[in-house]
């Protein structure tokens, strides 16, 4: 069976921030041309879009191109009302009331499965977080990373999610990926990247580059030999082999999108084709 891995979407940067359906689906249709690819199945590790309407009638649009669609939520798409341009029309006081609501509508719709927190044929999913233990520099530590998350980053100044209380978001995912993990899925996705897929040259001296990223091994190695681990959030696509502590071997897949004017594909030399992955 053939998957195409996906991810950061970011439709609302290529579709008008409009309520008229049959506007968006032109939109969409172009907007998939340029970057799907045929598939039994289809992947998408987070990042539709920022605006609820769009994200839910997206997920209407891609439900019939593939025979499955499979999503976990994205940073953006929990966010709150982002300076009265995204969301106008609809109040989520929680991002627990904005993931709620999109399970609720992902539900309806045949052929898609909003994996947040959950498992299904065999495909486990959740956002994820970072778990800021990436030290940039000598000077850094958890203390000062979780500071300047807080007070100066995307994610803490636009979710309302656990009251964005940092500790109690990490201990939440850590469990959720060691549940999930432990039921050793074919395929594991998450937004938030482990780090274990490398970090890119270019951000490594970034005090914000470990709000993307947290240690995966001890969930890895729960997973079996051949597993895949899909990701998202860091705009360079990136596909490559892991050999964990145990010796298996998995796949780490991230193909994003990104905004108009990124190519994702230009650092490491890929092509949207090599995230077609034959699947047993």
């Amino acid at each position: 069976m053939k998957y195409f891995f996906i991810s950061d979407l970011h439709v609302d940067f290529y579709a008008p921030l409009s309520r008229n359906v049959s506007t968006l689906r032109k939109y969409f249709e172009s907007f998939f041309e340029r970057n799907f690819l045929p598939a039994d199945a289809c992947c998408i590790a987070g990042d539709i879009a920022n605006d609820y309407f769009t994200y839910v009638e997206f997920l209407k649009f891609i439900a019939e191109k593939y025979n499955c669609v499979y999503v976990c939520l994205g940073n953006h798409d929990i966010i709150m009302e982002l300076d009265g341009r995204f969301g106008v029309d609809r109040e989520f006081k929680t991002s627990e009331e904005k993931i709620a609501y999109f399970i609720t509508e992902a539900d309806k719709i045949q052929n898609v499965m909003l994996l947040e927190n959950r498992i299904a044929n065999g495909i486990a999913g959740c956002m994820g977080m970072c778990d800021f233990k990436y030290m940039h520099s000598p000077a850094a530590s958890e203390i000062t990373n979780k500071m300047l998350w807080t007070t100066r980053w995307f994610d803490g100044r636009h979710w309302n999610y656990m009251k964005n209380d940092c500790g109690r978001l990490w201990k939440h995912y850590d469990s959720v990926f060691r549940t999930l993990s432990l039921k050793r899925p074919k395929i594991m996705m998450s937004h938030f990247l482990p780090i274990e897929f490398e970090m890119p040259d270019r951000y490594r001296n970034d005090p914000c580059s470990n709000f993307f990223y947290f240690h995966g091994a001890i969930y890895l190695e729960n997973l079996d030999d051949g597993s895949i681990w899909q990701a998202g959030h860091t705009h360079t696509a990136m596909k490559r082999e892991f050999i964990d502590a145990k010796g298996k071997r998995h796949l780490l897949l991230c193909n994003p999108v990104g905004y108009p004017e990124e190519n994702p594909y230009a650092e490491y030399g890929l092509r949207r084709e090599e995230f077609v992955v034959e699947v047993e």
